[in-house]
Parts: C-alpha cells; structure tokens; sequence
C-alpha cells in the first residue's frame, strides 16, 4: 500500500505540475507548442547531460545501441545485402507500431538509429565476398543522423524540464565549478559539445581501411584487454576500472586505468622530462581544469565543488581532498592554445571540419567563462588577440563549410544527408522542411532517402515542430505510393492512417483499385479498419497509473480547488497528446459536487475562477464528442434496403421480398427519428465548444495549441452531421461563425485548415447547384433560363464570399 501510494503521489508530482504540461519546450519561433515526453527520459540520462562532471556529455544508451548486432535480416537470392537493405521498410514500420501505445518518442528515435546499423554491419561483414554496395555511405550516414536527432532532442527537453528556474552564475576559484555552471546554463554551448561527443563517436565508429595494415599497439592496451576479455585475464587491476576506452572516461566516471597503464602514463611523462621535453609532459595534464575542494565557498547555496550538489552536512570538517588539475593552466594555454587556420589544412571531411570549427567556439567560451568568473590571487595571463578573433556562430560555421577552399568539403556541404544535419543543429526545422519539398519533387530520389523522411516528418509532426501540414502529407503520399509499387498492403495501411481524412480515402482507394485476388482484398480492408482504429492513441499502463492517481488527491474535500487543478493540468496532457479515452476517464475522476463546493466558499480568487472555467471547457469539449461518437455509430448502423427480385421471381419469393421490404421501411423509420435527435443533441453540444463564454480555453495557460487543434475538429464534426441530415443553409452559415469578430474564431486557423473548410463549403454550394438553386440555396434557377456560364460565374462569387469572410491571415 505504501508502494503504491508513493507511485502515485510521484507519478502526480512528475506528470501534473502546471508549469510542465503539455509542452516539449517553450513557443519556438514558429508559433507553435511541442508536446512533453519527460517522462520517456531515465533518470541516469539527466545525471549524465545536467550533472555529470566530465567534458564528455553524450549518452551511454545510445553508444551501446550500436555497439550490438542483434537485427537478424533475411538472405536470399544470393543477395543478403540487399534482403538487408530492403528489410529496413518493415523494421521502421514495426518500430513505429511497437511504440504506438505510448509517446516514447526519443525511443522510436534510438531503435530506427540501431536498425541503420545492424544493416550497416551485415553489408561491412560481406565485403570480402560482394563489391562496394551503394547504399553502404547512406546508412552510415542516417545512422549518424537519428543519433543526432536522439541527443540534441534528448538534451532540449532537460534543460526546459529542469532549467526554467535559471541557475546562478558562479563566482568563485574553481574552474571545474565554473565551466559546470557554464554547461547547465548556457544551451547553446552544451549542445555544441554534444556535436563535438557526437562526431568524435562518429569517427571512432568509422572503418579506416588504413588502420588494416597497422601493427601499432593501442593506447591503454591493459585497460581494454581486460575490458574485451573480463572473463579469461588471468591478472586484472586491483581496483575497478573505467568500462569505456573514451579519453575522458577516467575523468568522467571518477574511476582509474588499469595498474599497468597508470605506470605507462607515468613513465611516459617521466621520459619525456628526462630527455628535454616538458612540454609534452604537460600536453598529458596541462589541459586539465583547476579545483581545490579543500576550499570552502558560499556559491550555489552551499553546494558541494566536489559535485555541484548541495554539501552533506556530516563531512569530516578536517578531511583533505586531493586538489585536481592544473594551478597554472594558463601557462599552458597561452604556450599551446591552438588556432583554427592551423587545423583546417589537415581536415579532409565535413565532418573533421565541423569539429574543428566547434572545439574552437566551445573553446572560446569555456576561455572567456573562466577569466571572467574565476577568482584569483594574480591575473591571467593574457592570450593573444588573434585567438579572441576566431569567435564565430554557428551559422557563419555552416557558412564556412558551403564556402570552403576544399571542392570535396564544399560538395559534401550541400549533400542532403549534411543539409538536413545543419538544419536539425540549427533548430530551423521549417527551413528543412522547405528542402525536403524540393527533393520529393525530383523523381530522381532514392528509395532509402525516401524512407528516411517520412519518418523524419512524422517525428517532427509528433514533436509539435510539423507546421507546414502539406511537405508532411506530400512525402508520406510519395513514400506510400513507392510502397505500392512493392505492394505492402500492411505497410500501406498504416502509413496512410498518418495522412488528413480526405487523403486517406483517396490514396488507399487508388491502391485497393490494382488488387484482384479475393483474399488479399480482404486482408487490405482488414488492415485498413485496423489501423483507422488507431488513430486514437492507446491508454498505457503508465497512463492508468496517472489516472488512478488522482483518487489520492480528492480525498480530502478541502484540497478540491487544488485537486481540480491538477486533474485539468492531467486532461489537457491526454488532449494535447490526442488520448481523448484517457482524457475522459480523468475527467471522470472529478466528483460531481466539486464545482459547487468550490464555488460555495464565496467569492472566487481570479486563478480559481479561471480553474473552474477550464473544468466547463473540458466537459463542453468531451460531451461534445461523446455525442458525435454516438451521433456517428448510429449513422453507420442504416439499415440496409433489400436486394431487387428478378422478374422471373416465384409468388412465395415476391412475398417474402415484401416482408422484407415492411420491415426495412419500419426500421428506417425508427433509424431516421433516433438519428434526428442524436444529430439534435450532438449538434447542440458542438455548437456549445464554439460558441463558449468569453471563448474555449481562453485565459489557459499554453491553451492555444489545443485551441488550434480542436475547434477547427469541432467545426468539420458540426459540418459532418449538418451535411448529412442536408441542413445545407445551417452548413454555409458555419462560415459567418468562424469569421465572427465576436467569437474570433478565424484566429485559430492555419491556412491548410481554412483550405479544408472552404472545399467543403464549397461543396455545399455544389449540391445547391445541382438541385437547381444558387450557390447559397437561396431561389431556384430555372433550367432553361439559365445558362451553364452563368452558373460557373455564381460560383465563382461565392468562393470570393467564402475567401472573404475566412482568409485573415
């Protein structure tokens, strides 16, 4: 009882705090509101990124994903590569229905980056037996790719979860501290050295054929001796040691070498010494940051040097810490400080370019943090100018690398692989999604880059950073028709669940037209109700717990203003997340009586009105699609009227055939009554969303993203029961209520969805026009009095009404 009460209340802690609802992170520049997926992140991750005392920031999990094989990919017709290869169709789309119940996203990220790769190390594992296969560069390079996209991603949903509150800048004597500080605070440069971590792993995952004929030893030869072989060794460290060959790694995870190499590193400096070389003995320690821990400092609110958390009150007030780095690092710096124009000339890909150029700006800035925080007893040695002059953004990098001296750097800046990585460093995702308009567009595309953008848009539309609706539909379109041409109907299936209503009827309509065999027609339609089934995310365990959750905090009748609270922050989560189930049984935790014990306690605070409003706006928008669910159940339940009887029917069958047909009239007329006071009361209720006091959602805090969502749904639910019970007029009146300057509803439409309600008022004045009247049925139109020119040229004037009354953006 204890575990679950302590679940519970942490579930409720983590997941229904107002400040963190609903948001992946704040309002970008674009205008629109990511989701949250917090909870998808461990918390060894955001120890690792947020608090880890090492230079070295990327991420453990992602390193070793692709350090295992486990795909086990087919092998026929004498081409296992390419079985490889082709197989990655069907592993993106499993990965995507294995993670369909929960909005792990970061995961789905991970699992497409290690499917790269395990089809990556088939083809390098035959390359004695077949030639260089093509497609070999491009999986490396989406490998690399989605893991980009997992820890850039990863790193900017921390620092908004944990850094809204700020962090103090530091003051004190401790470069370590200081640079720390630097990280947690400043984004920019922590992501920068995520890159720098991200294409050091990159080079050291990549198959230098070179390194084939080398007979050189390795550095730290004991450590991964005993790392690769734990099990045989015959005489480990007598300690325990670092489990990565990372460079950083003893300093990072705090743990030595083995013995042996501690005494090489040693003696080698020692030689070095001895045969007139200090200065590369310092190169093996110089570098390192300055911390004495036996310095007591006020910073942080007493925080502990030694790791940046707060001090634990019992430490030995006596104790002595081994002071790490290097007191004069300055020394150092000023001696060997480095300079880009020296490293470029050695740079042979985009990728060392890349890094040269962001080691430098890191570089600069760790520098210049230092020297303006760090307290010392005799000033810095000053460095020279011309390395303060080497500070550059990270566009004009970019701009570097397109305009490079090196033809090959200068290519390979504009190959779409590189174009779509600057764009995702950048964060200019609608940018990216510009290009990846032109590239569907040329025919000559790959099939595998095909496969990586669908999948790339879909993430981006899953993250809230999809603003431009139309590239998404268009390479989704363009990935399921190449699909069709190798005819997975399962694949097909799903991937046009993802496209708006009025596409996915049409594309998979256009499929279903070259299917034949009776059995597979059948599997298609099985596969298509499926997945339209799907639509509606499914309710995860963790969800349940979150849900259960709330009985804890409605126990006590006088935490009902708080406990509505949280319950509204819970209901807006599952909204913005699209799990409208979910949103429901939350809203069906809430007693009955809340509202009105609430609201009997006299006069309402502002926040508490405003709680109460958002609780009306909640029930007004989940009634409203309860009845249209009813509404629209009973729509499909029309009876079906009787086939026609041959002319050469028998008596007893023509009898029967009239028996049939009563009973078809009597429950049609039952089908039309109880339909007519659904579309009634649905209608009344989706009416109530639109029209809401002072406007739905209105004063809630991030509310515009749902605004945006769900009134434009709630409009083409109203339209969808107008057109169907033909209240053709009360259909065109939709138009004065959205550009009503008193509701405003026109404000929260896009343009493709203004786009989308105009065609379907469109099409209500084509119905008029086909029963003879005008465009506004209005009067009738004589056949014979009026011609067909005339007729175009009414319609004509009334899209010009419709674009009039809609379009003010």
């Amino acid at each position: 009882m204890d575990n679950a009460l302590e679940r519970s209340l942490h579930l409720l802690e983590n997941a229904l705090s107002p400040s963190e609802r609903g948001l992946f992170k704040k309002k970008g520049k674009f205008g629109r509101d990511p989701i949250d997926f917090s909870f998808t992140v461990a918390p060894h991750e955001l120890k690792k990124i947020l608090e880890g005392t090492g230079s070295t920031f990327y991420i453990d999990d992602t390193i070793r994903l692709d350090r295992s094989f486990a795909g086990n990919v087919s092998q026929s017709d004498g081409k296992p590569w390419k079985s490889a290869i082709d197989r990655l169709y069907t592993q993106f789309f499993e990965i995507l229905q294995s993670h369909s119940g929960g909005y792990d996203i970061l995961d789905i990220v991970s699992d497409l980056s290690r499917c790269c790769s395990d089809s990556l190390k088939v083809i390098q594992q035959m390359k004695s037996t077949v030639s260089c296969v093509k497609e070999e560069s491009w999986l490396r390079n989406e490998a690399i790719t989605w893991r980009l996209i997992f820890i850039l991603y990863q790193d900017r949903l921390l620092s908004q979860n944990l850094m809204d509150e700020g962090i103090t800048q530091y003051c004190g004597q401790s470069e370590e501290m200081c640079i720390q500080n630097l990280f947690k605070r400043d984004n920019l440069i922590r992501e920068s050295q995520l890159i720098i971590d991200w294409l050091e792993y990159n080079a050291m995952d990549t198959d230098y054929k070179v390194l084939h004929f080398s007979d050189n030893t390795v550095s730290w030869e004991n450590t991964l001796h005993q790392l690769q072989s734990a099990d045989t060794i015959a005489f480990g460290s007598s300690r325990q040691i670092v489990t990565e060959m990372d460079p950083d790694a003893p300093h990072v995870q705090h743990k030595p070498l083995h013995d042996l190499d501690v005494e090489d590193e040693k003696k080698a400096q020692k030689l070095c010494r001895q045969y007139g070389h200090p200065w590369k003995a310092a190169i093996f320690e110089g570098w390192r940051l300055f911390h004495n821990p036996n310095v007591k400092e006020n910073f942080g609110s007493n925080l502990d040097l030694e790791t940046g958390n707060k001090k634990n009150e019992e430490m030995e007030p006596d104790a002595f810490h081994e002071i790490k780095g290097n007191s004069n690092r300055d020394i150092w710096k000023r001696t060997y400080c480095g300079y880009i124009p020296a490293v470029l000339p050695i740079c042979s890909s985009w990728e060392d370019c890349l890094w040269a150029y962001l080691k430098c700006m890191v570089d600069i800035r760790v520098e210049s943090e230092i020297r303006d925080n760090c307290i010392r007893n005799e000033q810095y040695i000053s460095l020279p100018e011309e390395y303060w002059m080497q500070r550059i953004s990270l566009n004009e990098i970019f701009d570097s690398l397109e305009k490079s001296k090196s033809a090959n750097i200068k290519e390979e800046s504009f190959k779409p692989e590189r174009v779509v990585q600057k764009f995702i460093i950048l964060d200019e995702i609608q940018n990216l999604l510009l290009k990846i308009k032109e590239w569907i567009e040329d025919p000559r595309c790959p099939t595998y880059f095909l496969r990586f953008l669908a999948h790339l848009v879909l993430f981006f539309d899953q993250i809230g950073e999809g603003h431009d609706r139309n590239t998404i539909e268009d390479v989704l379109e363009v990935y399921i028709k190449h699909l069709m041409e190798i005819n997975e109907a399962q694949l097909i299936a799903y991937y046009v669940s993802k496209l708006s209503p009025s596409n996915q009827t049409h594309l998979y309509s256009q499929y279903l037209e070259r299917i034949t065999d009776t059995e597979e027609r059948k599997k298609c339609l099985e596969y298509a109700e499926n997945k339209s089934g799907n639509l509606q995310r499914k309710i995860t365990e963790t969800d349940g717990y979150k849900i259960n959750a709330l009985d804890w905090v409605f126990f006590y009748e006088l935490q009902r203003a708080e406990a509505l609270l949280q319950t509204n922050a819970l209901i807006f989560t599952f909204l913005t997340m699209g799990k409208l189930d979910a949103a429901h049984l939350a809203f069906e935790k809430i007693p009955v009586d809340t509202v009105e014990k609430i609201t009997s306690e006299g006069n309402l605070s502002r926040e508490l009105n405003q709680t109460v409003k958002e609780y009306f706006g909640y029930k007004a928008y989940l009634d409203a699609n309860e009845a249209f669910n009813d509404w629209f159940k009973q729509f499909q339940c029309k009876p079906s009227i009787p086939e026609e009887l041959p002319e050469n029917a028998q008596f007893p069958e023509k009898v029967a055939h009239q028996h049939k047909m009563s009973q078809y009239k009597a429950e049609l007329e039952r089908w039309k009554l109880t339909m007519s006071h659904l579309a009634k009361n649905a209608k009344t209720l989706l009416y109530n969303v639109l029209l809401f006091p002072e406007g739905w959602l209105i004063g809630v805090k991030d509310g515009e993203y749902l605004r945006s969502i769900c009134i434009p749904e709630v409009v083409l639910l109203l339209y969808s029961i107008l057109y169907e019970s033909q209240q053709y007029k009360e259909c065109l009146q939709l138009a004065d209520i959205i550009a009503s300057e008193v509701h405003c509803l026109y404000e929260v439409y896009s343009k493709e969805k203004l786009a989308e309600i105009l065609d379907k008022l469109c099409e209500v004045s084509l119905t008029f026009l086909n029963e003879k009247k005008d465009p506004w049925g209005e009067r009738s139109i004589a056949s014979n009095s009026v011609c067909l020119d005339k007729l175009l040229q009414k319609l004509v004037q009334m899209i010009y009404y419709y674009q009039g009354c809609l379009i003010f953006q």
